[in-house]
């Protein structure tokens, strides 16, 4: 009978690793007596844990800085935005296990639009400009590639979306930042959105397979005839592979992959007919095998959620700022996962045994603020002070 070996992790020991990966990755300096690096990223990681603000977190902690000279610190020791942007990507990467690197993996790439109600800080391009959403047409888009393998679902490379920018050229970044990490592209998995002439043709260009839905656009054309030589067609042939040429100049071809799936009506309980169109190029695999690939895709979706979950809330109008504070909810998501290849995987390898309900992400978060609060307050109760005149 194999012994069994216990292994017990505490709060000190995750808040030390996740403060020397933002610290070391981020290259944070001294800014002071008062504003160390610690100091700095140890109010960053406190503000990210309870998704509040800057001032929040130094107005509960007794021994830390204000926020204000935590601002000057942040914006003293601060690089241009593209070199910010540059170091948050290597901080991604720079402690995941050689594992993922051995083997080509399944990328999913998406994008994220953070709401904002303010005017630009120095230039109109700083805002992405899209569909309504929580009363505001203007954002601060972000777009990220994440590697879908199970137990190693790391996000590996995070870029800016700029106003007026095309979806080619954000796929075209991400390929070349996702390549320049070390990691082979055995799938990339989009959405619907990016289902363009001009994407499709980059990806075949540089040699990278794709899934992605297919997106109808356009008028619905009143011949039946050129209804049915369009991507309408699709939905009425049966379940298989087909060959479509896109109309115009760049006459692309692409695999439509057609394929049936039969539902219950969630009102009148009736069987119906669904059919999900997919097209896809150096990909080889039944309809129902590539439907169920393609559902990986949702793990991005996840990632995002879990980084709303420590992203730093601010009204600044900085961009750098607000890319530091999307790119800190990043990093704390690869640490929880690291953390669970590391120390809570029954068995390594390449299709590791996790045990999620050992750490759960809010609960990582949680012990990382206990762990500074004892370095950063005093042991009294948060209090608020004013005067009444």
């Amino acid at each position: 009978m194999r012994p069994r070996m216990t292994v017990r992790i505490d709060a000190a020991q995750v808040q030390a690793h996740a403060r020397r990966w933002v610290q070391e990755g981020l290259g944070f300096k001294d800014h002071g007596p008062i504003c160390t690096a610690k100091c700095v990223v140890s109010i960053l990681l406190i503000a990210a844990a309870r998704m509040c603000s800057i001032f929040a977190a130094c107005r509960d902690m007794a021994k830390a800085p204000s926020d204000q000279a935590l601002r000057d610190a942040l914006f003293a020791t601060f690089p241009a935005i593209d070199q910010l942007q540059k170091r948050i990507n290597q901080t991604l990467i720079c402690e995941l296990p050689r594992r993922v690197f051995r083997h080509k993996r399944i990328v999913a790439m998406d994008v994220t639009l953070i709401p904002y109600y303010g005017e630009p800080q120095r230039h109109p391009n700083e805002l992405y400009h899209s569909k309504q959403k929580a009363g505001t047409t203007k954002f601060h888009g972000y777009a990220t590639a994440c590697i879908l393998h199970h137990g190693m679902r790391y996000t590996v490379a995070l870029t800016r979306i700029e106003k007026g920018e095309k979806v080619t050229a954000i796929v075209i970044r991400l390929v070349r930042q996702v390549r320049a990490a070390g990691i082979q592209i055995k799938l990339l998995l989009l959405d619907r959105g990016f289902f363009t002439v001009d994407v499709i043709t980059y990806l075949k260009r540089a040699r990278v397979p794709f899934l992605m839905p297919v997106a109808i656009r356009g008028v619905r054309a009143k011949d039946p005839a050129r209804r049915k030589a369009g991507l309408r067609g699709f939905r009425t042939k049966p379940t298989g592979w087909y060959t479509y040429t896109f109309q115009g100049n760049n006459k692309q071809k692409v695999r439509i992959c057609v394929c049936a799936k039969y539902y219950h009506h969630q009102k009148s309980g009736k069987r119906r007919l669904k059919r999900y169109l997919f097209g896809a190029w150096g990909y080889h695999a039944t309809p129902v095998v590539a439907r169920e690939q393609y559902r990986k895709r949702f793990g991005i979706e996840t990632s995002y959620r879990q980084l709303h979950q420590s992203r730093i809330r601010t009204c600044s109008r900085s961009p750098a700022l607000r890319l530091l504070f999307f790119g800190l909810g990043l990093i704390l998501r690869n640490v929880w996962s690291w953390l669970h290849f590391m120390y809570f995987a029954a068995r390594r390898g390449e299709h590791p045994t996790l045990r999620l309900e050992l750490l759960r992400f809010r609960q990582m978060l949680n012990w990382i603020e206990r762990a500074l609060i004892y370095a950063l307050h005093n042991g009294s109760l948060p209090s608020t002070q004013w005067q009444i005149e």
